[in-house]
């Protein structure tokens, strides 16, 4: 999918360094980490991710531009664009001026909001128990069922009370690794934590890459809460200049078909 990508040197970290102010030169970067299913950089579905499919119909619509791609992990994106470094990552939650490291693109795509994954033998009984859609605030309260979640992960509306509840508590997990969240879902399967919560996308995900099947639970705090995502850039210059570009093409590249079956692939039911 990948082939036509086109890649170059990138010098801007040089001028930076030398003190020479940097200006947009008809190019974007493209910061893009392994979290799948938005970014797939390995394995069977490799770049074939919704947000790899979201890059490539950005190339696809503006040919008269040069894109280059860089692979890293989410620390060091983060600290790319907190430091004020030339990158734009494809798939971030729109977000408030004022409560993100970033400035944005228009809406790209809507995701439907987390829910409760399981494991099909307890989804019965957590359902019985805590309603469909389930009642999160029960359901963490009652301190029966341990929760398990990769590092970084944050869950809209609902972190504030995971914070105060979840967090630091003896249900809490965070499992690690360099492949997280296959890990977190092995250990679902084999009953060492019992929950997880994550889009229902991650589920489809995990069920094309290993033989288990897992049931998605939406929640009742936030059944209702689409989740918007956008193009995030670097709050500089640049950034605002590659914002202009993006926006440009943003309505060619939402109507690629290869965005259309990434989606197709990752958020079916």
């Amino acid at each position: 999918m990948f082939g036509s990508r086109h890649i170059r040197t990138w010098i801007c970290g040089a001028l930076l360094l030398a003190g020479v102010p940097t200006t947009l030169a008809s190019d974007i970067v493209w910061g893009v980490n392994h979290v799948p299913p938005f970014h797939i950089l390995e394995g069977e579905h490799q770049h074939q991710g919704i947000c790899d499919a979201l890059v490539q119909a950005f190339i696809n619509a503006s040919p008269h531009l040069e894109h280059e791609i860089k692979e890293l992990p989410t620390s060091r994106l983060s600290a790319l664009i907190q430091n004020d470094q030339n990158v734009c990552l494809p798939c971030m939650i729109l977000k408030p001026a004022d409560q993100s490291i970033a400035q944005f693109s228009d809406p790209t795509n809507t995701y439907p909001p987390h829910g409760i994954i399981t494991r099909p033998e307890l989804a019965e009984e957590l359902t019985s128990k805590f309603g469909n859609p389930l009642d999160i605030e029960a359901l963490v309260l009652s301190r029966d069922y341990s929760f398990g979640q990769p590092p970084e992960r944050k869950f809209g509306r609902l972190q504030g009370f995971l914070d105060q509840e979840l967090v630091n508590s003896p249900q809490f997990s965070v499992i690690g690794g360099s492949q997280s969240s296959h890990n977190l879902f092995l250990m679902l399967r084999s009953g060492r934590i019992d929950y997880t919560i994550d889009y229902l996308m991650m589920k489809n995900y995990i069920e094309s890459t290993t033989s288990n099947e897992y049931v998605f639970i939406p929640i009742q705090q936030n059944k209702d809460d689409a989740i918007v995502g956008a193009v995030g850039c670097s709050k500089n210059a640049w950034g605002t200049q590659a914002l202009e570009l993006i926006n440009e093409i943003i309505p060619v590249a939402i109507e690629d078909p290869v965005v259309r079956d990434a989606y197709y692939r990752w958020l079916q039911e």
